[in-house]
């Protein structure tokens, strides 16, 4: 393995998640710094985000909304700007391509959704803050935590009581206890605490995108975190970085039969040929 690189200067969710999911992606993603192709539906997510934030900014000072062609614009843009360094194809498995995907149906996707977003979401939400970034230092050691929450809202009159929601937007909707189970918003309201003195509520904001018999849809779920689960995960960002620092990069857990689970092929991975050659193809 090559120990030419520099640890990071601060860790996030992003890294933290992607080390407990497989080390070698981590590897090569956040310390080898290789480049790999977007999915066509990060590139969709970020587009949608882009245009969300472009009427929340403005709206915590107006407290209005912006109008929808401003909105679609800036989602055109983003998306535009993106699409160069996307893929839009379906892999099976094994690496092959099932399927190309028509940009055009992506970007009219979220099209939909910004006009949903705007005529039936943004309405009905004030934010104080838009994409604030949060970072904790720590005693003794050399990196931080880093994040950038998506919207802050107030949930009582006074302002005293705040939710941090996260936007996604996805194909279909999400199972029921999604937003309980979801460590993004735990590491945010970890942030939040550390940096506010207080435990926010959290919420998910889904956009669903159209299918053939539904238009865009909008599902918003709200949950909290607990002072141990906060304890927990600075836990489990100590142990990451422990691992980090100590060179110990982990492939994903093997299943009964002896080979990586869930997220370990051509399909989810765009490093599964690089690590083969150099990790598991090598003669014992």
């Amino acid at each position: 393995m090559n120990e030419d690189y520099q640890l990071p200067k601060h860790l996030s969710y992003s890294q933290v998640q992607t080390y407990l999911a497989c080390g070698i992606r981590y590897y090569y993603q956040y310390l080898l710094r290789v480049r790999r192709a977007t999915s066509y539906y990060m590139t969709l997510g970020s587009a949608a985000d882009a245009a969300f934030n472009a009427n929340y900014a403005p709206k915590i000072e107006t407290g209005k909304d912006e109008p929808l062609d401003v909105l679609i614009d800036v989602f055109h843009e983003d998306f535009k700007a993106r699409k160069p360094e996307t893929d839009f194809v379906e892999l099976g498995m094994d690496g092959s391509i099932k399927a190309k995907i028509d940009p055009d149906t992506i970007e009219n996707d979220g099209i939909e959704i910004v006009k949903h977003f705007r005529d039936v979401v943004a309405p009905t939400v004030q934010p104080i803050a838009v994409q604030s970034r949060l970072e904790v230092p720590f005693d003794n050691v050399d990196y931080s935590f880093l994040g950038f929450t998506d919207l802050t809202v107030a949930l009582d009159d006074n302002g005293d009581r705040k939710m941090i929601i996260d936007h996604k937007t996805t194909a279909r909707k999400p199972p029921d206890g999604t937003v309980e189970r979801n460590p993004q918003l735990t590491a945010y309201a970890a942030l939040y605490h550390a940096c506010e003195g207080q435990i926010p509520a959290v919420g998910l904001s889904h956009f669903i995108r159209p299918q053939k018999t539904n238009p865009a849809r909008h599902l918003h779920t709200i949950s909290t975190r607990s002072e141990q689960d906060i304890r927990n995960w600075w836990v489990i960002v100590g142990q990451v970085w422990h691992g980090i620092k100590s060179g110990v990069f982990l492939p994903p857990q093997l299943n009964t039969f002896g080979r990586p689970t869930d997220q370990c092929n051509r399909r989810w991975c765009g490093y599964y040929d690089r690590c083969r050659d150099e990790f598991f193809n090598q003669k014992i």
